[in-house]
């Protein structure tokens, strides 16, 4: 998911090993673990979060697919985990990310749900269109963006992506359905 703001800073990067040693986004992701393993993964997959993303956060699997890699990047933004967003770009693109513009962007909002639209694994790059919902003072937002993956040593990283829609589409007043889809009243479930 691409950052709406300009980013141009330069930084060094982490190593994503550190022989045999836990990287830092795996201690944070363990340490910062605010889903219990009974509750549907933030992705919208439909799966459990312990069998979902929650395993590529904490680095003891690797996303198999760029489809894969999207939704566990969409799962660090609702968990502020900016450090496996950062490690899960390409180099290329670390070179002008900054891991505290990712914290801020991931904090400014509230992730709600994702929709994939279309997985294009076969394409170069693989491609993934999604729309990423998410509040941000009580206003609703959608972001809808075609998004570029390659692999690296291995392994599926995201490179950048075309915003197709980034708009905002409802003032979201305390009586209203959340738009989580929970069912409950937004001033009882997200407005807090």
């Amino acid at each position: 998911m691409a950052n709406s703001k300009n980013i141009t800073a330069n930084i060094t990067t982490r190593p994503t090993s550190n022989n045999g040693q836990e990287t830092h986004f795996q201690q944070e992701a363990a340490s910062k673990q605010t889903i219990n393993k009974q509750k549907n993964c933030p992705c919208c997959s439909g799966s459990d979060y312990s069998i979902c993303c929650q395993p590529f956060l904490l680095g003891s699997q690797k996303p198999e697919n760029a489809e894969q890699l999207m939704r566990s990047r969409f799962t660090a933004y609702s968990e502020c985990n900016a450090q496996y967003i950062f490690e899960t770009y390409t180099s290329d693109s670390q070179k002008t990310t900054a891991v505290s513009d990712i914290e801020e962007w991931a904090k400014e909002n509230k992730w709600l749900r994702l929709a994939v639209h279309q997985h294009n694994p076969l394409s170069d790059p693989a491609q993934v269109e999604f729309s990423a919902f998410y509040l941000n003072k009580d206003y609703l937002y959608e972001m809808r963006e075609c998004s570029n993956f390659f692999k690296e040593n291995g392994q599926w990283r995201y490179h950048d992506g075309d915003i197709i829609k980034h708009a905002q589409i409802a003032r979201i007043k305390r009586n209203d359905e959340c738009p989580c889809l929970s069912g409950k009243k937004y001033k009882k479930c997200c407005a807090g």
